[in-house]
Formats: C-alpha cells, sequence, structure tokens
C-alpha cells in the first residue's frame, strides 16, 4: 500500500510491502518556527540579561542576541 506526502502537515509519503515501511525523501518544506517559544527560550538562555530577538515565520530565520553590557554575571 502506499500514502502521498502531505506537506499541509509535513509529513512525506510512504510505502508499505510485506509489512515493511519505505519512506519517501521530504520534498515539503520545512515547517515555520515556533517564534513564541524561541523567544522564552531566549530569554531564559540570557536570564537574567537582557536579550534582543528576532523571528519571522515566512522564512524561518530567527537570531537570539544576550545583551552582556551592564548585566550582572
Amino acid at each position: 500500500s502506499g500514502v502521498d506526502g502531505n506537506c499541509s502537515i509535513y509529513e512525506p509519503g510512504h510505502v508499505t510491502c510485506d509489512g515493511q515501511t519505505t519512506w519517501c525523501p521530504n520534498v515539503c518544506p520545512p515547517p515555520p518556527p515556533d517564534c513564541g517559544e524561541l523567544e522564552q527560550e531566549c530569554s531564559w538562555e540570557c536570564n537574567p540579561c537582557g536579550y534582543r530577538f528576532s523571528c519571522d515565520p515566512d522564512t524561518g530565520d530567527w537570531s537570539c542576541r544576550c545583551i552582556l553590557q551592564g548585566c550582572p554575571q
């Protein structure tokens, strides 16, 4: 049996033969980043210092920079 890939749920297609499943290469784009979760992780990583965070779910680009100047070590 076979199942087509479904990019809306980021699942590649696969085939099953004699109980053995083989997954097709995933040709779907990666899922967008969870900007809220990434910002929370950035905050925890930089604590007690401030941070600069940016995230673009459309491009998948994100960055976290801890602000160490004037921060208690």
